[in-house]
């Protein structure tokens, strides 16, 4: 019998996977050659890195990692050893622009944006052109820097980076990359934080390696909001104290992009299998919270989410332990998923 090995965190597994396979968990950080040695397949999330030494001594035949991004996974290596691998794109995205969204909202109330409200987009993928339709229905000037999209989609210019140097709020939606002509790691570093006006707000919700955070934190000029952090999770504690928002990396957890992205992997799983993929239908999430477009007001946008209980619960979790990686997988583990709302 196929047998499923899956991070404990992932959500509708026995309303997916189990009709077809044995479905064995495991804890984020214990997954060792004796588990992978039983496994077929194999479903991470972001935590769990896919490395060649992990693959070598398995009997892995597929990887589903259950995430919108991949810079975990060593695909040159999976496509090397000749395993299938699927991830799910845009699943979580507009949980990610709705986290988004409350922050600019958090940051306008309480008056923490000086200057005119220019909102600077780097990245304008799933995530992005969903940050940039909001932010826009919030009455917010949207300047969208993106080159690779720009050289892929002749109908999309982008803003030149000099552009964005001016705006009062940055926020980075990209993924992490070293190679190419656009890499992220470290774009905002510490020439970019001394162009920026002084009090600028960046967002990170991307990943945390796109901030320089020993740049960030050597200045006193530049503040910032994050999601995402270099080193998860072994964050710097003094990142989180001196952030205006914290929270540990769960901008994309809503109970419909759990949904979204367990079922975009098991389906591409079950492609791959050859099983018969019946709809999601007893994963019915219900339905979203309603919010008319012309009702898009920052009071109403609070009622859904406000950062600010995820932010208070994260700093008081890091000060009550000094087992920093631990807290964090515990506040994303433990965390309870909120619900999205809809534009209608």
């Amino acid at each position: 019998m196929t047998t499923v090995l899956y991070d404990v965190a992932i959500p509708f597994i026995n309303e997916s996977f189990k009709q077809h396979a044995r479905c064995i968990p495991y804890q984020a950080g214990s997954l060792g050659a004796d588990l992978l040695a039983q496994a077929d397949i194999l479903l991470v999330r972001s935590v769990t890195p896919v490395t060649r030494d992990r693959l070598q001594a398995s009997c892995v035949r597929c990887v589903g990692s259950v995430t919108a991004g991949v810079d975990h996974l060593d695909i040159k290596t999976l496509d090397e050893l000749g395993i299938a691998w699927c991830h799910a794109p845009g699943a979580n995205a507009m949980a990610v622009a709705q986290y988004v969204a409350s922050v600019l909202v958090y940051l306008s109330v309480n008056s923490l944006i000086h200057g005119p409200r220019v909102l600077g987009l780097i990245g304008c993928g799933q995530v992005g052109s969903r940050v940039r339709f909001l932010a826009s229905q919030l009455g917010w000037e949207v300047c969208v820097y993106d080159p690779p999209k720009a050289a892929r989609d002749p109908r999309f210019e982008s803003a030149a980076w000099e552009e964005l140097l001016g705006c009062s709020v940055l926020c980075c939606c990209v993924p992490l990359t070293q190679e190419g002509a656009w890499p992220t790691e470290h774009m905002i570093h510490a020439s970019v934080l001394k162009q920026l006006p002084k009090d600028a707000v960046i967002m990170n919700v991307g990943r945390g390696g796109v901030f320089d955070e020993k740049a960030l934190l050597a200045q006193n000029q530049i503040r910032w909001c994050c999601d995402v952090w270099e080193g998860e999770p072994t964050i710097r504690e003094e990142m989180v104290r001196r952030a205006l928002l914290a929270t540990p990396h769960i901008a994309g957890y809503t109970h419909e992009a759990k949904h979204g992205l367990t079922w975009q992997v098991y389906e591409a799983i079950a492609r791959e299998m050859g099983w018969v993929c019946e709809p999601f239908a007893s994963l019915s999430v219900g339905a979203a919270n309603p919010l008319g477009v012309q009702a898009v007001d920052e009071a109403t946008l609070l009622k859904y989410y406000n950062p600010v209980a995820d932010d208070r619960s994260m700093r008081e979790a890091l000060e009550s332990s000094h087992d920093v990686a631990s807290v964090f997988r515990q506040l994303r583990s433990d965390y309870l998923y909120r619900r999205e709302w809809e534009l209608i």
